[in-house]
């Protein structure tokens, strides 16, 4: 048996929410945490106008926004995941800030993980700030790439 199947058959979906926030890198958990709920909706947070204030193109932001999806596909392995980028969804639509972070807000109720890789400037973004606030606020499960990403971040923010 399986670690993911020893955590579905002996946990909860409460239980396994709680480990998942003390232990947000043990991969078994999320998975076991997703089949419980029968499919989990990820937020995938990366910088958006950090970088283009920066100089960087919608392109190069793009390419960042892709690059935390391919992280949060590997740690999210499982068809019980539906990933979500609001920089891909939103990213060249042309909004005000204030348009764009509550569309975000309105995705991120909708998540039941909030997602932060290891991209340019995350520590940086106000955006994932904000985003961090809410999925506090809202008893969201946090899950960062890596314990340095986490630490990072902390270092920055908190």
């Amino acid at each position: 048996m399986s670690k993911t199947q020893r955590a579905i058959k002996h946990f909860n979906e409460k239980e396994l929410k709680e480990l998942i926030r003390d232990y947000p890198f043990l991969k078994h958990l999320r998975e076991a945490y997703a089949f419980k709920k029968d499919k989990c909706r990820v937020y995938v947070a990366s910088p958006y106008d950090t970088l283009l204030s920066i100089g960087w193109s919608i392109l190069d932001v793009e390419n960042e926004a892709k690059k935390a999806m391919q992280t949060a596909k590997r740690l999210f392995n499982s068809p019980n995941f539906e990933l979500f980028s609001p920089v891909l969804h939103f990213g060249r639509k042309a909004l005000s800030r204030d348009e764009a972070m509550s569309l975000c807000f309105k995705e991120l109720s909708t998540c039941d993980f909030f997602f932060v890789a290891k991209t340019a400037k995350f520590h940086e973004s106000l955006g994932i700030l904000a985003e961090f606030d809410n999925s506090l606020e809202n008893d969201k499960i946090i899950v960062f790439e890596n314990l340095q990403t986490k630490l990072k971040f902390e270092r920055a923010w908190l």
